[in-house]
């Protein structure tokens, strides 16, 4: 993140973690990797309550907050609604491909399943930042449901 800041990018976060990335970038670099960036910018972070839109040239990026997820508060998922991807991490992590779906379905992946229902998001494909790209189908068959038409 510290070279991506570095290099002029918007560091998007959650509400809840916004001053913990504000106190950590105001520390010193020292890790080698780190310490060589000489960039007179300003780490910008703009803080995610619940839903942040951007629109750049008619294209659109959402960002969402979960809602009571028990992997983290906080946690942020990004929705591209033309290509009808959602991108996320540790809310979902797709299994070997057909592996059948377990007994007791994981909370994190029911988790998710609601907060598409609430958010009224529908997508095609998942790419989970832990695994790999997904149809949306292999989420539900995981949580015992179909996908929404």
């Amino acid at each position: 993140l510290r070279h991506a800041a570095a290099s002029g990018a918007t560091i998007y976060t959650s509400a809840l973690a916004k001053r913990y990335f504000e106190a950590a970038f105001a520390q010193p670099q020292t890790r080698a990797a780190d310490a060589g960036l000489s960039s007179a910018r300003k780490p910008a972070f703009v803080a995610v309550d619940g839903k942040a839109v951007l629109n750049e040239a008619g294209r659109v990026v959402e960002i969402h907050e979960l809602k009571d997820s028990i992997h983290a508060r906080g946690l942020l998922v990004v929705w591209l609604p033309s290509e009808q991807l959602l991108i996320e991490a540790d809310a979902y992590t797709p299994g070997a491909p057909d592996e059948p779906p377990p007994a007791l379905p994981n909370v994190n992946h029911v988790n998710l399943v609601q907060n598409l229902d609430r958010l009224g998001l529908v997508p095609k494909r998942i790419l989970p930042l832990q695994g790999r790209i997904v149809s949306a189908a292999d989420l539900y068959a995981q949580v015992g449901r179909k996908p929404p038409p």
